[in-house]
């Protein structure tokens, strides 16, 4: 195996994808650990890792090395292929919507459970639904 643009996607994927995980772990802490008053600031810092994330997948280099390995995917195996078209698919959809919209859709959606959470125990839904 000597194709050195498969490996340079792997490790930006490798990256993306520790990243991902880091936004999981920073996801459940709000759900669970969150204090009062603390929503909006940590919000939009989810909000802008994620953003951080669907940049670098639908990074233009991404694209060029997607490229590039298609071109000369003969050495790669089986297990490659399968990886390199998940890679592919993965970036395709990471440029389906403006990167913009999707960190307004990740703050509105975070606005929207800590209000469902105060809404919640008072059983006082009229007060989440303009967030819907």
């Amino acid at each position: 195996m000597k194709n050195n643009n498969y490996f340079k996607l792997e490790q930006k994927f490798e990256t993306i994808t520790g990243l991902k995980n880091i936004l999981t772990i920073a996801q459940w802490d709000c759900s669970t650990y969150m204090p009062d008053g603390a929503s909006q600031n940590k919000n939009k810092e989810l909000a802008t890792l994620s953003s951080l994330i669907s940049s670098l997948e639908s990074s233009p280099e991404v694209g060029s090395l997607i490229h590039e390995i298609s071109l000369d995917s003969n050495d790669l195996d089986a297990w490659q292929l399968s990886n390199l078209n998940l890679i592919r698919k993965k970036h395709e959809y990471s440029q389906v919507i403006d990167l913009s919209l999707q960190k307004k859709y990740v703050e509105a959606a975070g606005q929207c459970e800590f209000i469902w959470r105060e809404c919640r125990p008072n059983n006082d839904f009229k007060k989440l639904a303009p967030y819907l």
